[in-house]
């Protein structure tokens, strides 16, 4: 069963998102097919109405790291 996470972590979910949107010029649909989640969901992370589960914070937080953390080619 996954837990929530605090609103500390819920507006990090928010930043991370906006992130990955400036980054890849997904929309929210596409975010949300790669985070295995509903397009719904997302916009409601991105709006702040709704708690976000442990497993979507980790897929998040996971995504992030790959479009926006990446070292720059010949960076390495």
């Amino acid at each position: 069963m996954d837990n929530k996470n605090t609103a500390t972590q819920q507006a990090s979910a928010r930043q991370l998102i906006a992130d990955i949107k400036a980054a890849t010029g997904l929309s929210e649909a596409q975010i949300a097919k790669r985070l295995g989640i509903s397009q719904p969901t997302v916009n409601r992370i991105v709006n702040g109405q709704g708690d976000c589960k442990t497993s979507t914070w980790m897929a998040i937080t996971v995504l992030h790291q790959q479009v926006c953390l990446r070292p720059a080619p010949g960076n390495h």
